[in-house]
């Protein structure tokens, strides 16, 4: 290494003498001094950092790597050593294009921006509207219950239903819940509309607002302006029917492909809009009696009224009761096995009374009313949880993880956060175990057959006359 400071000291003077242009005719010790004084400005001027790397550094990488290899023409392997060198060297951030930060520091920059843009649209609507039910008021009583629910991000949940109501023709507004993707959560707002498309009910969709599309549903992977928000089509039977038997995450990507099977007819929007569908008919409950269900047998389209639910005129909780499943209600119709509220019933024209009449299918699947007790399991394997403390009272629903609803006196609040995936079934699929094994074949029974030889037939006689 002293070979080599030496041989980088002699070349560095040589260079160093050359840029200087120093004069000869001086004395040894004023070309002495003036020669120290200017190897250290040269020096100075040669190291300065350009692009994360200096022409001293490279000189000296490129003599070093002469003097290890030792080539026999030193002067004409200089120049490729020096461009695989520089080729070779490592310069952060070097290369076309604009200086960064790192990946990671990039990426936190353009979330950053993305989250201030997202709440500038918050803050655009001012005031508060009638058809929104606000989550603020709810944190407390769903942090008892388990749920933990940032203030800020409460808060700005709240104002993107202000800000959705504002814009959308709904009758009430309120925030579902969250699903949870691979790779990109869904927060979702459930809103009933003023209004519902004029169409007649089919065996392929249930309109109007007593089926499955009584409720509307918009998702965003964040929590920002009305322009965020995608409204979700609406659901078919034909989904309502096969979301239930197939089990997968969600990817946080509404056009993404949903596999398994059997095969779902769509894409993840419409899964995610029948899952939502499925928890909420089963998870969504009231302290009992709190709801009233509608009057009347059939209507026009011969769609039963019960499911019409209304408020009751006298609201009395009584928190005791909540203690248990049974002090609480379902409010929210029930799907059945065909993917429907209520059983189609098609109209064939009477000649004799001249009009069209209902003709009701009796090997339809149950109804399963908006009303109705809850489902409380077996012992074993039970629906649902109650818990209970002060004037606050929580049941959380075990068959679907996530679902909590929490009561007090004065009203009550369901929320789901989870991964949109119910509890495993207790009948595990067993594989049938294979039969017993076949007896092997008797080699002792078998013996040849007898021969059989059979008589000639007797030779054809001719006649004589034919001779």
């Amino acid at each position: 290494r002293k070979t080599l400071a030496f041989l980088l000291c002699v070349c560095a003077c040589v260079l160093l003498l050359q840029l200087s242009q120093l004069p000869f005719d001086r004395t040894f010790e004023q070309s002495a001094v003036t020669m120290s004084s200017d190897f250290a400005t040269a020096k100075a001027f040669l190291s300065r950092n350009q692009g994360g790397n200096s022409v001293f550094n490279h000189l000296s990488n490129v003599l070093l790597k002469l003097a290890a290899e030792n080539p026999s023409d030193a002067l004409k392997a200089f120049e490729s050593y020096s461009a695989t060198t520089k080729q070779s060297t490592f310069i952060p951030g070097a290369g076309e294009g604009t200086e960064t930060q790192g990946q990671g520091v990039e990426e936190a920059k353009v979330e950053s921006a993305t989250w201030a843009n997202e709440s500038t649209a918050l803050f655009r609507t001012q005031g508060t509207s009638d058809a929104a039910s606000l989550l603020s008021p709810a944190v407390r009583a769903l942090e008892w219950a388990g749920v933990g629910i940032d203030a800020e991000e409460a808060h700005r949940i709240d104002k993107a239903v202000v800000a959705l109501a504002s814009v959308e023709d709904v009758k009430s507004l309120r925030f579902w819940g969250r699903i949870q993707g691979t790779r990109g959560d869904y927060y979702i707002i459930e809103g009933q509309p003023k209004s519902y498309p004029e169409a007649p009910d089919s065996p392929e969709q249930e309109t109007g607002p007593l089926g499955a599309n009584r409720y509307t549903y918009w998702v965003a992977s964040h929590v920002g302006g009305p322009e965020l928000w995608t409204k979700l089509d609406a659901v078919t039977t034909e989904q309502l029917q096969i979301a239930p038997k197939l089990r997968r995450y969600l990817t946080g990507d509404l056009s993404a492909k949903v596999g398994g099977h059997p095969a779902f007819p769509g894409n993840e929007g419409q899964y995610l809009h029948a899952v939502i569908c499925h928890i909420s008919a089963a998870t969504s409950v009231a302290p009992a009696d709190y709801y009233t269900a509608g009057e009347g047998d059939d209507d026009a389209e011969f769609l039963s009224q019960e499911n019409d639910i209304a408020v009751a005129e006298e609201i009395n909780i009584d928190l005791d009761s909540l203690a248990e499943a049974g002090g609480w209600s379902h409010y929210v119709a029930g799907i059945n096995a065909d993917g429907r509220c209520k059983n189609y019933v098609p109209r064939t024209f009477d000649p004799e009374e001249k009009e069209f009449q209902p003709q009701p299918n009796e090997d339809a699947p149950e109804e399963l009313a908006a009303i109705r007790e809850l489902d409380e399991g077996e012992e074993d394997l039970p629906n649902w949880a109650t818990a209970g403390a002060g004037r606050q009272r929580a049941i959380k629903s075990l068959a679907w993880p996530g679902a909590v609803s929490v009561a007090s006196e004065t009203g009550y609040t369901n929320y789901y956060s989870g991964f949109g995936i119910p509890r495993a079934s207790a009948k595990q699929y067993v594989p049938r175990f294979p039969g017993n094994l076949s007896a092997e074949f008797d080699i002792g029974e078998v013996r040849e057959s007898d021969d059989v030889t059979l008589k000639p037939p007797d030779p054809v006689q001719e006649d004589e006359e034919d001779e």
